[in-house]
């Protein structure tokens, strides 16, 4: 499988300029090393295998009748660009670690804080492409790894985006589980603005 080799080595065919700068066709080559070995990869997921199979055998020895037979999926992560502070001009910026093929927004909710109730309030969710990536990473792949959330925000307040399982579904069909991720939108700092008369 295209996976699990080592390194991928690509032939890329184009037109470039010659020392006269004439277009004529050029040929290179590209090498593609995973972040991860092959073995590092496998070495891990044997390691996250044992550690759930040690918790199905203490809850077997237990005998606990609720345990599991087959390993699960591992979740999709969302992580916040911004962290949990966030300009009142800025858009929140979710960050995911594979492509993602399908979003049902009915399944992500933005609430804000107003007293100690929090209140349902519109959003818009869409693709971030305009972020600086080196130019060798197609475009295409990179639109649907991040996505920003921007609505109304009202400096000072508190805000959560609750996102139900199934919401964001990427290329593997893993999907994200429940999750919760708080911010809170800064204050607006007062500008003093000194006049003198000549």
């Amino acid at each position: 499988m295209l996976i699990n080799t080592d390194s991928l080595e690509i032939e890329l065919n184009y037109l470039g300029s010659d020392s006269i700068g004439k277009l004529v066709d050029k040929v290179d080559t590209l090498q593609l090393i995973p972040p991860l070995p092959l073995e590092r990869r496998l070495k891990l997921e044997q390691q996250a295998f044992n550690d759930w199979k040690k918790k199905q055998d203490k809850k077997t020895k237990r005998k606990v009748s609720l345990f599991e037979t087959i390993m699960p999926v591992p979740k999709l992560r969302v992580e916040q660009k911004n962290g949990s502070q966030l300009a009142p001009n800025q858009k929140m910026q979710l960050a995911f670690e594979t492509p993602i093929t399908g979003v049902d927004i009915t399944k992500v909710r933005l609430l804000m804080k107003k007293d100690t109730l929090w209140h349902s309030i519109p959003y818009v969710l869409d693709t971030l492409t305009h972020l600086k990536q080196p130019d060798i990473v197609p475009k295409d792949m990179l639109v649907h790894r991040y996505f920003s959330i921007s609505s109304t925000w009202v400096p000072g307040n508190d805000y959560k985006i609750e996102m139900d399982s199934l919401a964001f579904v990427d290329m593997y069909k893993r999907s994200n589980g429940k999750e919760t991720l708080m911010f809170k939108v800064r204050k607006l700092k007062p500008i003093l603005v000194q006049f003198s008369l000549l």
